[in-house]
Formats: C-alpha cells, sequence, structure tokens
C-alpha cells in the first residue's frame, strides 16, 4: 500500500485563510449579516459545540463585552486545530468517530483536507486516513 501525502496547507494563518471553504470567505469579508441569514445553526449544534459561537463557529476561550465598533485587535480571531487520525471501520467506535467528524463537516465547522480509503480484503473492512481541521473563533492575543 502506498501513501501519497500532500504538503499541509494549514502551517500559518496566510495559508489556513487561503483554503478556506466558501462561506468562511465571506465571513472574513464581512458579509456576517446575511450570511447568518442564509447559514442559520443546525438544530442541536449549541449542544454539541458549545453555548458560545461567533458568526456559526465555535467560540473557544473566556467571553468578554465585545462591541461591533472595537478595533480589529479586539475582534474575535478566526483559528482552526489540524488532526490526523487513522480509522479501522471494522473496530468498535472507530465508525461512530468517523461519522462525528463527517457531521461536523456537514455542520460546517471543519473540513477534512486529505483523505485515503483502503479496503482490507482480508478483515473485508475499510481503512481511512483523514487529516481535518475544525475551525472556532477564539479571543485575540493579550485580551
Amino acid at each position: 500500500m502506498e501513501s501519497t501525502q500532500e504538503p499541509s496547507v494549514f502551517n500559518n494563518r496566510e495559508a489556513l485563510l487561503e483554503h478556506l471553504p466558501p462561506f468562511l470567505e465571506e465571513i472574513q469579508a464581512g458579509q456576517t449579516k446575511e450570511l447568518d441569514a442564509k447559514r442559520p445553526l443546525p438544530a442541536g449544534f449549541k449542544k454539541k459545540y458549545g453555548e458560545h459561537t461567533f458568526n456559526g463557529l465555535p467560540y473557544r476561550g473566556k467571553v468578554f463585552n465585545r462591541k461591533e465598533k472595537d478595533p480589529d485587535q479586539h475582534q474575535p480571531v478566526l483559528s482552526g486545530e489540524v488532526f490526523t487520525k487513522q480509522f479501522n471501520l471494522g473496530e468498535s467506535g472507530h465508525i461512530e468517530e468517523w461519522n462525528t467528524i463527517l457531521q461536523k463537516v456537514n455542520d460546517g465547522i471543519a473540513e477534512i483536507s486529505f483523505e485515503e480509503r483502503i479496503f482490507d480484503k482480508d478483515l473485508k473492512t475499510w481503512h481511512i486516513l483523514v487529516r481535518w481541521i475544525e475551525y472556532f473563533y477564539t479571543n485575540p492575543e493579550g485580551v
């Protein structure tokens, strides 16, 4: 089994912002009012990802009294956390965890950046190597 891995585009903030899904590009462009009307939070979103959200994404960190007129350096910062995992869909729990990732992608808070699927003929099961990023907002540094 030969695997080819593409270089990670998530090494820095600029590369991350270049590869955002289209709705996140709209967020970065400040089109959030139109976006909120087009893309309401899915049912159960806050229960799954936390009570605090910003522009349709989970918010990590201490919540503070932010105002839209605050300077840019006081506005929440878009960030992401990258994960890599190999799933064996024949093992207990792996298919549920894989479905959780797919649900996050569907909910718009995650994006799969690499996926390789291999069927094991001997075990009659799928192996999936996946790398994904989960997007969130957080406080700017120093706030």
